[in-house]
């Protein structure tokens, strides 16, 4: 482990770019196609986990072939929306740079499947920045830590030298687990709902240098 060095571990959906919707369409479509409604705010309440995670919950009674099944038909879907429809957030690429610069290691901890962590990359030219891309597999999902842990070790970083972005509050919860400081952004959840975060704010392009030398990685 580097003892003097930061890791900067970010989520994907609602950190890196605004894909609620598309993982709602395919959601709804699937869900629909065996019958049961799925309406937006139980989306809502269920975003930041993985697809199969969501299934389960959704219809309790399905396989474990038939949850392999939707999270197959989940990923066509998600992947087939993707072009034209997602971009960088605000103040996601300003700080992408500054991280490089800074020399601190960054990484992905996303609980999408890597065949959408890898498009979204791609699509937005991002890629080159991140040392490491990680959809957790067959990890417990979010807020279980061991993502984020897999991440750290794989940068060679403590997890008190780690950083994470989030905007899920289960992704909040899965820092505190972890031993880790978190930045949470506002992008699909009011204030009050991600309370425990490092720091929140409405985007991180509202995130200055001072607030996170001097608030988020002090002391």
């Amino acid at each position: 482990m580097q003892q003097d060095k930061w890791a900067i571990i970010w989520d994907m959906d609602g950190v890196i770019v605004q894909s609620a919707k598309l993982h709602y369409t395919a959601l709804k479509q699937v869900f629909a196609a065996r019958g049961y409604p799925y309406e937006w705010d139980v989306f809502i309440s269920q975003f930041g986990r993985n697809n199969k995670s969501i299934v389960r919950d959704v219809i309790p009674t399905a396989t474990p072939q038939e949850v392999d099944q939707m999270d197959s038909e989940l990923i066509s879907i998600f992947l087939s929306l993707v072009p034209g429809n997602v971009a960088l957030l605000p103040g996601v690429l300003d700080w992408l740079q500054r991280f490089q610069a800074w020399g601190f290691a960054q990484g992905i901890a996303s609980s999408s499947p890597i065949e959408n962590i890898n498009l979204i990359t791609a699509t937005t030219g991002i890629q080159s920045y991140f040392d490491i891309m990680n959809s957790g597999g067959e990890l417990p999902p979010k807020p279980n830590p061991d993502i984020y842990l897999q991440v750290a070790q794989s940068v060679h970083v403590p997890p008190q030298r780690c950083v994470i972005i989030e905007d899920a509050p289960v992704g909040v919860q899965g820092a505190q687990r972890a031993g880790m400081r978190c930045i949470a952004v506002e992008t699909n959840h009011p204030a009050n709902r991600l309370q425990g975060a490092t720091i929140i704010v409405p985007d991180l392009s509202h995130l200055t240098v001072e607030e996170f030398t001097s608030r988020v990685i002090a002391n």
